[in-house]
């Protein structure tokens, strides 16, 4: 018996059916739709500039001010699979924003959120400062990359904000902010 493969060309399309029950369908196609961009920018990565990558090209799941209906920190965790996702929503942050964020990746060993305010001058709301900054990241259905200590909430300080710098969420974003905001790790 003699098998002959015909080999395809990568960037061939490949149709692949799945039969299952029509009330799961738009799920279904729901959950694979980012599956499949994840294994598409998985695959197309070591061709990606992350400094001079235009970020307008992607098109995030949800508005950038999504809320959700969920705890922020419920949603998967950034990856490096993840990385045009997250630079779109570093660059879609305000200049306040990515200030506050980058005060966080260079202190992460936790500073309480007026103090990180006063870091980078800010002097707005600090809750709607990090809710606009995880709504950017909710709108790709992921976690912030800083944690919050519970036991803090309600000082006058605000509450302990802290990040791990061994995690792949904050290596991502720190990798963002690298490459394309350096001067806002010198804080």
């Amino acid at each position: 018996m003699t098998t002959t493969t015909t080999p395809i060309n990568p960037d061939d399309l490949v149709a692949i059916t799945t039969v299952i029950p029509a009330r799961i369908a738009t799920q279904y196609q729901q959950s694979n739709a980012d599956l499949v961009a994840r294994l598409l920018a998985d695959a197309t990565s070591d061709t990606f500039d992350l400094a001079t990558w235009d970020s307008s090209t992607y098109t995030a799941p949800h508005t950038a001010n999504h809320r959700g209906d969920e705890d922020a920190w419920s949603l998967p965790a950034i990856t490096t699979a993840d990385l045009k996702p997250a630079c779109w929503a570093v660059d879609n942050w305000t200049d306040t924003g990515r200030r506050l964020a980058g005060a966080i990746l260079t202190h992460p060993e936790g500073m309480h959120s007026r103090d990180i305010a006063d870091l980078v001058d800010y002097t707005g709301g600090i809750p709607s400062a990090f809710r606009a900054i995880a709504g950017r990241l909710r709108a790709i259905d992921r976690a912030p990359f800083w944690f919050g200590d519970v036991e803090s909430r309600g000082n006058e300080r605000g509450q302990i904000l802290s990040a791990r710098p061994e995690s792949e969420p904050y290596k991502v974003v720190w990798s963002i902010f690298e490459a394309r905001y350096p001067e806002l790790l010198n804080s």
